[in-house]
């Protein structure tokens, strides 16, 4: 979903990664203020992505938190720590938390970056220009924090950062393999409204469903924040068929009879991009 912000002072419009990025100044104290995200709070799974492009680097500065200077209830931080390296904290409930640091693999000031850190409820990963900069354990959801989400400093207004921001994104759920390759893209940003196909939950028949009955019915939710074109049902890699209603977040069924013997099924959803899921019948 889109989430609004308040803007107090960086400039729009500025040539970026992607089309045109925020411009923040340190010493005008440019921030772009969110209110609280209330589906990212509280989730079993996190995904932040970002580019940075640093005019001046200072200790401390912050790129986007939710959190004001020493919180108590802080829920993520990247910023830059005080040895200039990208520096990324996330915290759980119980109030653990895993800080992650890392070079920024090329000049930091006048020089596009490409960051991304991920969560999927066991592991934290930092992600510097398509490349695994760091790793740690953590456990349990992320915590549900009263403080706003900023972009370009503390949401008390501290530690402001000077220079470029561009297409920030966070989602509820862990970005993984050729998603993260996909949205540095070889050094060429792509948008994030096209980096993701649909997502597809399987719901009947189980993996592995043994029966003896030649009519199965197929169920699979598909959800996609960019709208659906279609879902397609495969049986044994071959198009069975495809409905083309490209209603979102809803359960498609089909119901097939089918020959005996092994055989496995997949559901296929595409709006910019395609995805796919499997599961087999025995």
């Amino acid at each position: 979903s889109n989430h609004n912000g308040t803007n107090v002072g960086a400039t729009r419009g500025v040539a970026g990664i992607l089309n045109n990025s925020f411009d923040f100044e340190n010493d005008e104290s440019d921030v772009v203020n969110l209110t609280d995200i209330s589906n990212i709070s509280d989730v079993d799974e996190f995904g932040l992505s970002l580019w940075v492009n640093p005019e001046v680097m200072q200790s401390t500065d912050i790129f986007i938190a939710q959190s004001t200077v020493g919180a108590s209830d802080a829920s993520f931080i990247l910023r830059v720590d005080v040895n200039g390296k990208i520096d990324f904290v996330l915290w759980n409930q119980a109030g653990g938390l895993r800080q992650l640091n890392s070079n920024f693999g090329k000049s930091a000031s006048g020089e596009w970056t490409h960051i991304l850190a991920t969560y999927d409820g066991a592991r934290v990963w930092l992600f510097v220009n398509d490349s695994l900069s760091a790793t740690g354990t953590l456990t349990g959801n992320v915590r549900n924090s009263a403080q706003n989400i900023t972009l370009g400093s503390y949401n008390n207004r501290a530690n402001f950062y000077d220079g470029l921001l561009d297409e920030v994104f966070i989602w509820n759920r862990n970005i993984t393999g050729s998603e993260i390759t996909d949205l540095y893209n070889n050094e060429t940003a792509i948008s994030c409204s096209k980096a993701f196909g649909p997502t597809i939950t399987l719901n009947s028949p189980i993996n592995a469903f043994n029966t003896s009955n030649q009519t199965i019915n197929f169920n699979g939710t598909v959800t996609s924040s960019e709208g659906i074109t279609n879902v397609t049902l495969f049986i044994d890699g071959v198009l069975n068929e495809t409905n083309s209603s490209g209603i979102n977040d809803t359960d498609y069924l089909f119901t097939k009879t089918i020959s005996d013997g092994n055989r496995n099924w997949t559901y296929e959803s595409c709006n910019d991009e395609c995805t796919t899921a499997t599961r087999n019948l025995q």
